[in-house]
């Protein structure tokens, strides 16, 4: 019985994680010019990650694609919003990974990664995030058209849906934490 509180309230904070990739696309959309309805891309996110688990990855952003680009947001926008939320969720995963995994884990061939080549490894992280809104600024201002003619790029909100990314990243973390106490116990390391 006290293993049902740990993973219950796992599979809420998964699920809100799960809306919170919707609230992510909205950001993304905005941050690209276009003015979805929040509720419609929380169905789009949601409809499209279904599709993330069977029959595969890839068609989660296919499906989420499709879904959006029938709201009027052309090929183009959508290219560079998927590429975008793509390589934020890698940059955003990574930097939650270096940052909170403990200083002794064992990478590949290394010993271990020490603390200089950890916090260069961040500091890179962090830099790559923070110029991601400025690059897609760039890419859409040289005229690869993600955004709709005549409005520029809104980098608060990419730079906002990144850190929803983060976000993201801590809670799903604190979900599976959750669900693993729930079922074995874990030491606090």
């Amino acid at each position: 019985r006290g293993a049902a509180r740990p993973a219950g309230l796992s599979v809420l904070l998964t699920a809100a994680c799960v809306l919170l990739g919707g609230l992510n696309w909205w950001l993304i959309l905005r941050g690209l010019g276009y003015a979805l309805p929040l509720d419609l891309c929380l169905r789009i996110h949601t409809g499209s990650n279904l599709a993330g688990y069977v029959p595969g990855y890839a068609w989660k952003y296919l499906g989420k694609a499709y879904l959006t680009g029938k709201h009027g947001v052309p090929a183009r926008a959508l290219a560079a919003a998927l590429g975008y939320e793509f390589a934020g969720l890698l940059l955003s995963g990574l930097l939650v990974s270096l940052a909170l995994l403990p200083p002794s884990l064992q990478v590949a061939r290394w010993q271990s990664i020490g603390p200089a080549l950890r916090g260069a490894a961040i500091a890179l992280t962090v830099a790559g995030l923070a110029v991601a809104p400025l690059l897609l600024a760039r890419f859409v201002a040289r005229g690869h058209g993600a955004g709709p003619a005549g409005r520029a790029v809104r980098t608060p909100l990419l730079w906002g849906a990144l850190l929803l990314m983060v976000g993201s990243w801590l809670l799903y973390g604190t979900a599976h934490t959750l669900l693993v106490s729930g079922l074995a116990p874990l030491p606090r390391g």
